[in-house]
């Protein structure tokens, strides 16, 4: 089984590999060193098969439980994998990026390319990797949305889970991402409501009372309450 350390050396070689002056103890990224465009340039050079695998090998690691961050560097690129122009980069890049997500901070970090992924006109394939990665964070920190920096994310998975042009299968990933982050949430949706502006307050409690009580990870939870009952 792969350790800690022999993870982080996947992680820095492998994974987000960089030039040895370019990063330093800390973490930061030197000016003498890869700048953020030079590293673009790199990603660009490879194929997006290899920058899929890449982000996907990452998700491996976190999967696993080790590492438990990023470095500065690591996080850049792996946002610059969120605004990549092939779709099948973006996939890995959303499947990954929950697992980069740990407090407010984190949140407001990956917002905007959070935000660009959640577009009604993005990839079905990057919508679910997203959803998917959104729920996996929000299973692993309690109330992780439940503040200013996520709220804006929690206002782009209700427009994904509502629009009629987005397909059931999005629809549902998000809503199950929604009953993860609110309603598995002590006054969760309370809390939503009290921040949210205009009309969503409203608009989230009528898909909680019609919706999220029939998602089929709801009616699974319920089950298991009784079986163990």
């Amino acid at each position: 089984i792969m350790g800690i350390g022999a993870a982080e050396l996947a992680l820095k070689d492998v994974i987000f590999p960089v030039q040895p002056e370019s990063e330093q103890d800390d973490g930061s990224v030197s000016t003498m060193g890869l700048s953020c465009a030079n590293s673009t340039d790199m990603a660009n050079s490879e194929s997006d098969e290899f920058l899929h695998g890449r982000a996907m090998a990452c998700t491996s690691l976190f999967d696993f439980g080790k590492p438990r961050s990023l470095t500065v560097h690591q996080r850049n690129v792996l946002k610059q994998w969120m605004k990549h122009d092939a779709a099948i980069v973006r996939k890995g890049a959303c499947r990954a990026v929950g697992s980069a997500l740990c407090d407010s901070k984190d949140l407001r970090e990956f917002k905007s390319p959070i935000l660009k992924c959640m577009r009604a006109t993005e990839d079905v394939t990057v919508h679910l990797a997203l959803s998917q990665s959104l729920v996996g964070a929000a299973v692993e920190h309690n109330r992780l949305f439940l503040c200013k920096s996520g709220l804006p994310l929690l206002d782009g998975a209700l427009m994904l889970s509502m629009s009629r042009g987005t397909s059931a299968l999005v629809q549902q990933s998000f809503q199950s991402f929604l009953w993860h982050a609110l309603q598995k949430q002590e006054s969760g949706l309370q809390e939503y409501m009290d921040m949210a502006e205009g009309e969503n307050g409203r608009i989230m409690m009528s898909l909680v009372t019609k919706k999220l009580s029939r998602l089929p990870v709801v009616q699974e939870g319920d089950e298991g309450k009784q079986d163990t009952d």
